[in-house]
Formats: structure tokens, sequence, C-alpha cells
């Protein structure tokens, strides 16, 4: 053939030269791009997906491949029920054939992708090198990482019931479902509660999807909200919103005035929450030769009764409150009782009611007074000394109003309300505000001439126009709680220098700075931040230096400090004793211990366990610090077992020596399966003689099996008439069965419990699963079943053990019995009825 075909193409050659032809062969298309798509990504615990797509006519592929890649030695291909494992490396990798007319062009000029990612292409190696290669992708096996995730719930207002299931979660790798447990006010809640009012909290349980983990940087939200990852669980995370994800309003109910001997307050029978908060306004009135004061606005009376030593003194809850003195002592000491009974509380205006007021030059006050009425010492002119005793949490109105003479004064820690004119006029240079102050009322220090400078502590967030016309104030320190400087609160600080604005504040109302006053702002802000402030008319501080984003802190002893927390020394980090202000929470390091530098290491965890492959690793951590040490874990050899994969009837099975430790196989047979397993018989009812139908079977090649290889059970003679199934066994090499169905005859039940209830019967049915496809139950009122009075239920599913009966006649005897049944082909077979039980409903 190859000869005359060469003669044909000699003669075709010389034609085309004689008669002037010429042929010109037609060159294959260059095929430059292989795009793959659609393959699983290996992921821990996953199959080997056998999922994939191309793009272009130009080429075809049969299937995927998969190979697991170590570190060392050949690729190993991988089963269809291959597991990945996390870590290792797995190649995806084809075999593409250029279809007809076209050629693969040189594999340096092939685009070839896997998902995306930059494949690798070989030629292949036959003589077709041109019209075939390998297209293949190495892949490392891990968990796909939950980068966000996005809570939503029901509506959460007031009724709603809170429970376990309350949210749902959103995002790629997350299950939707999720536990989760609720806090009110910073305390946990049960749940079922329903919600009420306060700050509500919520802790969140999330798990991942297969093949996914949490990263460890997970974004978790909620409108807008973050939570914070407090714990991890496995793969799973906990998370946790700040107290206050949700407020919800109270519906105030206020009741009538309460008080105590110096202020009056309604509060709201449901949250506690205290309004129309204010000092006593008295009015006098005499009776019987007493004075009574009462409250203008509360009705809160107490009765001057008693005099000792020129000081008037009256009842009040926890002992008596002075109310005025009219003695001669201009060095006055308050003694702690009266009438032998403590002091706790001096009155409003109760040492100016006489005209002694201005012979007073110092006043000491007992420890056991907690309260100071409003005026107490106002126009006390000559007063230079006077103590506020611990207990005191407020300073009233008007307390020191024209105390001209008081230089110095200590406020103590505790107090936490400074009212309009409490030291209007007063000579003081210098006076320290303690973080537990949260109000500053308007002209609280109006016309302090001798005051230098003042620090606003970051608890205050009321503040007036406190320092009105003090001609002498040069520095002043605002703390972040003020978020508005009212009107006129440095109008007349001629000669205010400096002034440090915290980033909180939002507005700065008129007549505050005089012009060209303030020489330096030093804002604890951006520039950006310090220019959104709502600055008001007349008032300038335009031509003041800025300085932005102030740091440094000054500490006036406003603080009272406890000790939080003690921190040995670690092997790496340093001891100290945390000490935090009870008000305001600032904190500071003392006791500072170095780090000792020695570890303590704990026996160890093998976190990579040696293989066949390649050696393990086995770690060490410190007890105290975490750090690690790791310790080289020699290779293992291999440790091969024998699998056998049975064959089914539609499927070869396979013998396999694998190694139990990396999968490496080091052979393997195949087995060919059973194709057809024929009986003689296909139907047959016993009468008390065993029948034998023959059995033949044959190979997925044909090939009749031997009865060596298989046993057939059959069911024995004495059994009854009923169902049978005759099974084909197969040995060692094969597996598989052929059933042959007979007249059905279901095993008998009986009725293992019946409860009654409110016209109504539970019953519960002895399970019975084999031969039997579900139960009928007769329930009647006639101890023979009479039919008139009886009525049927059928059970379904054998699996279903308990029904209840109902719309029964109270108070009624019921028998009720049960037989199986089973379905063949469509008909029912039904077994005997059982015995009867019997219960009277409720």
């Amino acid at each position: 053939m190859k000869k005359v075909l060469s003669i044909f193409l000699s003669v075709v050659m010389l034609l085309s030269v004689i008669s002037g032809l010429s042929f010109t062969a037609q060159a294959a298309t260059q095929v430059n791009s292989i795009t793959i798509q659609g393959v699983v990504i290996p992921r821990p615990g996953a199959t080997p997906s056998t999922n994939w797509s191309k793009t272009g006519v130009s080429w075809k592929a049969d299937a995927i491949k998969w190979y697991e890649v170590p570190s060392s030695g050949y690729d190993v291909e991988l089963s269809n029920d291959s597991k990945f494992v996390e870590g290792k490396k797995y190649k995806a990798s084809f075999v593409a054939w250029a279809n007809s007319g076209y050629d693969f062009a040189a594999i340096s000029s092939i685009n070839a992708t896997i998902d995306g990612y930059k494949a690798t292409v070989s030629q292949y190696s036959g003589r077709d090198a041109k019209r075939v290669v390998i297209v293949s992708y190495i892949f490392t096996c891990e968990y796909k990482p939950i980068t966000s995730v996005t809570l939503t719930c029901d509506s959460f207002a007031k009724g709603t019931t809170l429970t376990s299931d309350f949210f749902n979660a959103q995002g790629e790798g997350v299950n939707t479902t999720c536990v989760s447990t609720f806090t009110r006010n910073g305390e946990a809640i049960s749940i079922g509660e329903k919600v009420t009012f306060g700050d509500y909290g919520a802790n969140v349980v999330l798990s991942p999807a297969a093949n996914y983990k949490f990263a460890d940087n997970v974004s978790v939200t909620m409108g807008g909200k973050a939570f914070n990852v407090s714990l991890r669980i496995g793969m799973g995370i906990v998370v946790k919103s700040a107290d206050d994800l949700w407020h919800i309003d109270c519906d105030h109910i206020y009741g009538a005035y309460q008080y105590d001997t110096t202020t009056h307050w309604k509060s709201c029978s449901n949250c506690g929450d205290n309004s129309n908060i204010d000092s006593h306004t008295f009015s006098e009135t005499n009776v019987a030769g007493d004075t009574v004061y009462t409250c203008t606005s509360c009705g809160y009376e107490k009765t001057t009764k008693n005099k000792v030593d020129g000081f008037f003194y009256a009842d009040v809850t926890g002992g008596v409150q002075i109310t005025a003195y009219d003695g001669t002592q201009t060095n006055l000491t308050v003694p702690s009782t009266l009438g032998g009974k403590t002091v706790v509380s001096i009155g409003d205006y109760a040492f100016v009611k006489y005209a002694n007021k201005t012979s007073f030059t110092s006043i000491t006050l007992p420890s056991t007074v907690t309260s100071i009425g409003k005026g107490a010492f106002n126009g006390c002119t000559a007063l230079a000394s006077v103590n506020i005793p611990a207990g005191v949490k407020r300073i009233e109105a008007e307390t020191f109003l024209g105390c001209g003479q008081v230089t110095n004064i200590t406020i103590p820690y505790g107090v936490n309300f400074i009212g309009a004119n409490a030291f209007q006029g007063c000579g003081i240079y210098s006076i320290i505000l303690p973080c537990s102050i949260k109000t500053i009322k308007g002209n609280a220090f109006r016309s302090c001439d001798n005051l230098g400078s003042i620090e606003i502590p970051d608890s205050v967030t009321e503040l007036g126009n406190a320092f009105l016309s003090c001609s002498s104030l040069k520095s002043v320190v605002v703390g972040r709680g003020v978020t508005t400087i009212a009107q006129g609160t440095f109008d007349g600080c001629t000669v205010l220098e400096t002034i440090t604005l915290p980033a909180s504040l939002t507005k700065i109302d008129k007549y505050n700075f005089d012009a060209g006053c303030v020489v330096t702002v030093n804002y604890r802000g951006s520039e950006t931040q310090f220019n959104a402030i709502n600055i008001t008319t007349n008032t300038d501080i335009t031509s003041a230096t800025k300085n932005y984003n102030f740091a440094e802190k000054s500490d006036l002893g406003q603080h009272k400090y406890i000790v939080a927390q003690t921190v040995a020394p670690t092997c790496l980090k340093e001891g100290f004793t945390l000490n935090m202000c009870e008000g305001c929470g600032d904190a500071f390091k003392s006791d500072i211990q170095s780090a000792t530098g020695e570890h303590e290491f704990n026996s160890g965890v093998v976190t990579i366990p040696a293989t066949c492959k390649e050696g393990g690793i086995k770690t060490y951590l410190c007890k105290l610090c975490g750090e690690a040490e790791t310790e080289d874990i020699p290779e293992k050899s291999h440790s091969y077992k024998t699998y056998t994969t049975k064959a089914t009837l539609s499927k070869n099975g396979k013998v396999e020596s694998k190694c139990t430790a990396c999968g490496y196989v080091k052979s393997t047979s195949k087995i060919y399966y059973p194709k057809k397993i024929k009986l003689s018989t296909t139907s047959y009812t016993y009468n008390g003689k065993t029948k034998k139908p023959s059995v033949k079977v044959t190979d997925s090649k044909g090939k009749t099996i031997s009865s060596k290889y298989y046993t057939v059970s059959r069911p024995s003679s004495s059994k009854k008439v009923g169902t049978y199934t005759i099974k084909v066994k197969f040995k060692t090499k094969y597996t598989g069965t052929a059933k042959v169905t007979y007249k059905i005859n279901p095993g008998k039940t009986s009725v293992s419990k019946l409860s009654a209830s409110k016209k109504s019967l539970k019953v519960t049915i002895k399970k019975k699963s084999t031969q039997v496809t579900g139960y009928q139950i007769q329930y009647s009122t006639s101890k023979t079943f009479k039919s008139k009075y009886t009525k049927t239920k059928t059970v379904k599913s054998y699996k279903t053990t308990s029904t209840t009966l109902k719309s029964l006649k109270a108070k009624k005897t019921y028998y009720v019995r049960v037989r199986t049944y089973k379905t063949v082909s469509g008909k029912k077979y039904y077994s005997a009825w059982s015995s009867y039980k019997t219960k009277k409903t409720k």
C-alpha cells in the first residue's frame, strides 16, 4: 500500500510540473489559551471533585485527576473516596487534546488557568507533542477563612420574647443558625424573658460551615455595631456586643416627692430614674414657740425645737440638723452631737441668720456631717477657714457666696455637685476639683479674682457659666466630658492665656473669650475636628496659636486611686501594680518589676506527627508567656495494611496494600463485580416442605461464578406461611444479595403501654421491624370489638410506635388492640390481632 501511495504522489507531482499547477499545505491554527473553570479547591475533609468545565472549541479533555504532592518522592494519585488533609498539597491535572485543525503553541506561549490560578503546561512526550499537553496546578489544602459576618434579628422592642435562636448569621461559610444569650444593664438575663427597658447586650455562638474556619481578625457586626470575639470553642467562636447594643427607654412613672435633709426628687417606679432633683427651699412659720421650716416644693418639714450653746437644731433622718447659731464664738467648732443625737447636716443659711455672721473667722465641721444646705455661709465676710467633711456629696447654691477671706478650700473626693454661685466672690487662689464631680452650675466661681488656674475633670458633664469675671485666671483645662462651653463661661477673664479643649467639644457659645486674650489653644483632636466646632459670635480665639492632637496630661490631684490589679512578672513581661481612679478610670502603674527572662516549658505536644514521608515536630510552650520551642521527630517507615473494597452488583472491587500512615499504595488488584444473579423461581408458597430454587451468578465479563464463592440462605421448612427472602451472599472476593418475596405473614406485635388523658388515649406499640410496613390499631367500647362500637386507625410506618386516639368519650372504658401489616405490590398482608389492653379516659 505504501508503494502504491508513493507512486501516486510521484505522478501528482509530475503532472503539477507539466501543467504548472502548485499545491500549498494548510497550516493548523495555534491554540495559545486554555481556560478551565469549576474545579473545587481542596478543603480539609472534602473528597476530590471531578467537576470542571472549559471555554473554547479548539481543545478537549476527558477528566480531571487529583494527586497528592509530597515534599519528596513521586506524586500519588488519589481515589474518589480520599479525604483532603489540611496543610498538604494536591495537584489537579488534565490531559488536553487539540481538536482537528488545531495545534498547541509553544509551552511559553500558552496562557493556561485553572479557576483563575496560573497553571503550568507541559508537552506530552508522545509523537503528537504539538497536539497533546498536560495542564496542572498545585493547591494547598486549607480551610477557607470567614472574614466577615453580619448578624440580623427580628425587631427588638418592648414586649419581645428573647429566644436562644434570636439571631441569624449572614456571610460566606458561616452557618445561618446561631445560639445567643442576653444581658440587661450588664447583668445576665434568662432566655424567655420579655424586653422591658434598659441597655441590652448579647453573646452569640457562631459556627462555620464545612471546610471553613473563622479568620483571626473576623469582623462581626449588626446594624453597624461591632461584636468582639471573646472566646474560641473548637471551630466556633463566641462574640460579645457592648452592653448597649440596644437601648430601650423606660416609660417613666414618677411618683410623689421623696427627700432627705437637703434635697428632694421624684423617682420612677419602673427603673428608679430620678427627676426634679433640687435642694429644699424653705418657708418659716412659728408654731407654739417653735420655728417650723417647710419646703415650698416637696413639703419636707423640719422644726427647730432645741438650742444648746447657741446652736439651734432640729430632728432629721439619722440625727439632727443645725438650723442656726446666735452664739459669740468667732473660731467656731460645731459639735458632733447635740441633745445626745448625731449632727448630720447643716441647714440652709444656718450661719447667716444673725448679725454674728460677719464675725466668724473659722468654722470647723464634724466628720459626721454629710450635707450642707444652701447658702450656709453666705455673707460670712470674715470667714477665712472652713472644712468640708468627707461625707458631703453636694455643695449647694450660694454656700460660700461673698466669703472673700476664704483663700484656700479643699473639696473632698465624693462631691458630685457644685451649685450656682457656690463660691462666688471667694478669695481662693487655687482649688482642686475631684473627678467625682458631675455638675458645676452657673456662676459657681464667679468673680474669684485670685484664681489663677483651673482644671475641669473629665467626669464633669454639665458646666454652666461658672468662671465669669475671674480676672486673674490665666490657664484652663477642660475635661472630655464637656461638649458645650455655655454662654459667658469665661467672659471677663481678661488675662486668660492658655486653654486646653477636649475633642468632645461641639460648641462654644457667645461671650466667652475677650478679644486677643487667649494666646494658646491646646486642642486634643485634629484640625478638622476643631474646625467643626460651632464657635458663635462675640467669641474670639481665631488669633490664638493652635496645638492640635495635644496629648500632654496634667494631674492636679483630682483622683482617688485604688489598687485595681497586681500582675506578677513573667519570663518576658514586667510585673506591676495597676492603680485606678474610682471616679474616672484614670490609671497608672507602680511597683514595676522587670521580666524574669526564664521560661517554664510544659511537657510538650506533638503539633506535626511524624509520617513515613517526613519527620514531625513536637512543640513546648512556656506556661508563663506562651513562648514556643520545637523539637524534630524522626521520620517513620511505611506500615502496610491490606484493604479490600468488595465488589457490588454494579461496580468492581479491589485489594490494596496501603500505608496506614501516609496512604502510599504499594500494590493493587481488581475484583470483578457479579453482573447477574438468577433464581429458578420468583414466587413460592410454603406448604411444610422446603423447595430450593437454583441460583446462577455471572460476573461483569459474563463468566459463571463458582458456587464456592457464595452461599444461599433459604427459610426453614418449619416456618409458617409468610414473607421470606432468599439471600445470595458472596464471600471474600464478591458481595451482593438477591431476594425473592413470598406470601406475607407479618410478625405479631402488642400494645406495650396505654395511658389516658382528657377524651384521649396515648397508645405505645412494641416496635416490630422485620417484614413490617406499619400498624393497625382498633379501639372499641365493646370487649368483643363489635363493629358498631369499634374504630380503626392505621399507623403507616413501623418506626412510629406512639400515637394518640382523640375525640373519645370522657370517663369511658376503651379496649385497644394492635396488629402489623406488610405492603407488597400494593397489597396489604396483616398479622393476627394482639390481646387487648383497657383504659378509662379522663
